[in-house]
């Protein structure tokens, strides 16, 4: 175009089929991602802020392998698998701005780091990756029945505008409470420190530290995890600059 704006559609870089949505999975080790699975085998994972590629590239290795770590860390590149990047993606739009930045001039900042597996290695593990892949489903479509059983199971997620405003409320108690029912919580507060307003950042650095500490004693693998997702933001940022 000659204004240089584009938008394409998400597709493979392997196989250039369309690719679904990423959706979340319950929570891994090294950062605040969604997950997704293409027709070919490949695995891709999101990094809304784009700052935590390499932690988003090992969390595809090791999804590809379904969680076999011991497997992820043998393998080489080039030879037992191939990677790639795409960038200027807007998860809720499902769309790719290769310009980096949308129609209005707002950036966007999302990444998708792929792993493709070669073929011996993808046969063994492509089923255990597809079934972990599709126990998170999407949302069903407005107007849709849901069983009460899923409605229920709903009841235990917190959706980011919930999490933000009571963080914003400075609402220890209530974010805590929500925290201890719904891990992502803490994935969901971790997000709100890349805000560009100073205050609001600051805001959610005192009461994510807060809402761990509150949850220390109670449930430390959530907060040990929330530890390691910092730990790998911080030196993905550090080797950005």
């Amino acid at each position: 175009m000659g204004s240089g704006y584009e938008v394409i559609e998400p597709r493979c870089p392997f196989c250039n089929e369309r690719l679904d949505r990423p959706r979340e999975l319950e929570p891994m080790r090294r950062g605040d991602f969604e997950y997704g699975v293409c027709r070919c085998g490949a695995v891709y994972v999101h990094d809304v802020t784009g700052f935590n590629l390499g932690a988003a590239m090992v969390e595809a290795l090791e999804f590809a392998c379904d969680a076999d770590l011991d497997l992820a860390w043998d393998l080489m590149p080039d030879e037992d698998y191939h990677d790639a990047l795409i960038e200027g993606y807007d998860i809720k739009k499902h769309l790719i701005y290769p310009a980096g930045h949308d129609y209005e001039g707002h950036r966007v900042k999302g990444a998708l780091s792929f792993i493709r597996l070669a073929d011996d290695l993808r046969d063994t593990k492509e089923q255990g990756v597809r079934q972990k892949y599709h126990t998170a489903s999407p949302p069903p479509l407005a107007g849709s029945r849901t069983s009460s059983a899923v409605k229920a199971a709903r009841k235990k997620r917190f959706s980011k505008r919930e999490v933000a405003k009571a963080v914003q409320k400075e609402d220890l108690e209530l974010l805590t409470k929500m925290a201890s029912k719904d891990r992502l919580v803490l994935r969901k507060m971790q997000r709100l420190l890349y805000n560009a307003d100073p205050k609001k950042r600051w805001q959610a650095v005192v009461m994510l530290g807060a809402v761990a500490g509150a949850m220390a004693q109670a449930d430390p693998a959530a907060v040990g995890d929330l530890l390691r997702r910092l730990l790998y933001a911080a030196n993905d940022s550090a080797a950005a600059n």
